[in-house]
């Protein structure tokens, strides 16, 4: 009698140790999936458009924290090229409702860089 009275105490320890594990993964679960960056249902980093430079390069227009940056990506690295400024871009509205024509912010843009440094060429 009394090894089935030690059997029973483990069992109940084993099942009381899974149900405080499996309390913690839900919770931690529920706390992780309200309180992540972005969980109000916007991202914090978004990729507003890609274009392909060729095999496994590619720049991107990223907008995150309200900042809008040029990048450039290959499988190795990725390099910012350069901030760009949201309100000198009149098609970026366009660019951030879907995929949009990335030409036309690339050129924009650097109409905006080539203004800035003063004696650039403009296109």
């Amino acid at each position: 009698m009394e090894n089935w009275l030690e059997v029973l105490s483990m069992v109940g320890t084993l099942v009381l140790m899974l149900a405080v594990f499996a309390g913690a993964y839900f919770a931690s679960r529920l706390i992780g999936r309200r309180y992540r960056p972005g969980a109000q249902g916007e991202k914090a980093i978004r990729i507003l458009d890609r274009a392909s430079l060729g095999r496994d390069q590619s720049l991107l227009l990223v907008k995150t924290a309200g900042r809008l940056f040029l990048l450039g990506a290959t499988p190795q690295h990725v390099e910012k090229i350069c901030e760009l400024d949201p309100e000198q871009l009149p098609s970026l509205e366009a660019a951030e409702q879907g995929p949009g024509d990335f030409l036309s912010v690339m050129r924009e843009a650097w109409k905006t860089r080539s203004g800035k440094a003063g004696g650039g060429k403009k296109s």
